[in-house]
């Protein structure tokens, strides 16, 4: 039951309450199950830097329930990550015939007088987290005007509506969802005991 699998995350709390050195100025979690297969999973996400930049990982249950399991990504390190730390935020899901879940979730990122905001195809499958790009929006601001561009996953120029359009276009024909994660503080629950947790988590 997901009553047991909270007192499982609350117990482990050593191998997902963990800060990072870099890219701290937020720190939250949320507990979902992505994939579907009822086994939980604690998401970690971290935020910091003028550039917004965003770090995440994912804790699964495992198959014998008795552990947490950090999932593997393929995150490239030091490049800035999908923001799966959206609060308030509804996100897109579709899911596919074979029953896999994609998230349509985005990173926006800053440097200097640039700004962009990447569309991606984010899925949990088999223990294992992708990311794959569907659209990219590059604003560059100078010279008190501003220079939009928009591109698909392949490098070619899309209108503006086709940008906003593309989870929709990518999934047509699949079953069309959204969610809500509830993220929270991570500090907040840094110093507690495993029982004060797990009433934490069970709300």
């Amino acid at each position: 039951t997901y009553y047991e699998q909270w007192n499982l995350i609350a117990k482990q709390k050593e191998v997902w309450v963990n800060y990072m050195e870099y890219a701290n100025d937020l720190q939250q979690y949320t507990i979902t199950d992505l994939d579907g297969n009822g086994r939980l999973e604690v998401i970690v996400s971290s935020m910091g830097g003028t550039g917004s930049y965003t770090y995440t990982r994912f804790f699964e249950v495992n198959e014998t329930f008795d552990g947490l399991m950090e999932c593997t990504t393929d995150f490239v390190e030091g490049d800035s990550e999908p923001d799966m730390m959206i609060a308030n935020e509804p996100s897109q899901v579709f899911r596919d015939l074979e029953g896999v879940y994609h998230y349509v979730i985005r990173d926006f990122m800053r440097a200097g007088t640039e700004y962009y905001d990447i569309i991606y195809d984010v899925v949990l499958k088999n223990g294992h987290i992708t990311h794959n790009v569907l659209a990219r929006m590059y604003d560059s601001y100078s010279s008190g005007s501003s220079v939009v561009e928009y591109t698909n996953a392949a490098g070619e120029k899309i209108t503006e509506a086709e940008y906003k359009a593309i989870a929709k276009t990518t999934f047509d024909g699949m079953s069309a969802l959204t969610c809500l994660f509830d993220w929270r503080d991570l500090e907040e629950i840094a110093d507690l005991d495993e029982e004060k947790i797990y009433r934490i988590l069970s709300e």
